[in-house]
């Protein structure tokens, strides 16, 4: 059987950022109006978010295809547990769920979410507690290692993401109060001004660089990316 590689995974996701990269260096040196760069900035971080999430979907299915035992152990307790408290333990004795030693890419991704959908992860530390569930061991222990600025960025580009999409109050509130926090890194952290303008604090330049922030989110995605 042939497996999907990990490596490919990863490359193909950083070639998507590096190309959001680019265009963001493009437009914020062009001769385009204000509304328009805002615009630019808002759509690149909702942009990456959503590559984010399939490069994650796609990592575990890589590596689940490549080494299922955990998943496999992890899948069949969760279903004994179910049978158990659905019918009592003289039934889950007696219920034998045969799945094969290798599953295939397809099966991996049905048996991850029945529509085959992209996982989505409320915070990063739900998607820590997943990978030590399912994947193997030693590409867990990348997941685990991710560090407090890591993690908490991660809820914020999910929490910006979240703003943009959906425009509203609680979303809102929900964004303002993860980009406070202690763990964000500094360039990538709001003041003491709520943000109401998601483009305008994205194409500010915290750095005094040259650098829009939304730059900055994404090199840090990137870097993040490669350390899974």
């Amino acid at each position: 059987m042939r497996k999907t590689n990990p490596a490919g995974v990863k490359k193909d996701f950083i070639a998507a950022l590096d190309g959001v990269a680019r265009t963001l260096d493009e437009v914020k040196n062009s001769d385009l109006l204000e509304p328009t760069k805002l615009l630019v900035a808002e759509s690149s971080l909702l942009a990456s978010a959503v590559l984010w999430e399939g490069f994650i979907t796609d990592l575990f299915v890589a590596n689940i295809n490549r080494d299922s035992q955990r998943f496999t152990a992890n899948l069949l307790s969760r279903i004994e547990q179910s049978v158990t408290s659905k019918f009592g333990p003289r039934v889950a004795q007696k219920v034998r769920v045969a799945l094969p030693k290798h599953l295939r890419k397809k099966d991996v991704r049905s048996l991850l979410d029945q529509e085959d959908r992209n996982l989505s992860f409320e915070t990063a530390e739900k998607m820590v507690d997943r990978a030590k569930l399912d994947l193997p061991s030693g590409v867990a222990a990348s997941f685990t290692a991710l560090t407090g600025p890591e993690r908490a960025t991660i809820d914020a580009w999910h929490s910006i993401r979240n703003f943009i999409a959906h425009r509203s109050q609680s979303s809102e509130d929900k964004m303002n109060a993860q980009l406070k926090g202690a763990d964000v890194p500094l360039l990538l952290r709001r003041g003491t001004r709520k943000i109401h303008d998601a483009g305008s604090w994205l194409s500010s330049d915290p750095s005094r660089t040259q650098k829009w922030r939304i730059q900055h989110y994404v090199s840090t995605m990137k870097s993040i990316a490669q350390k899974l």
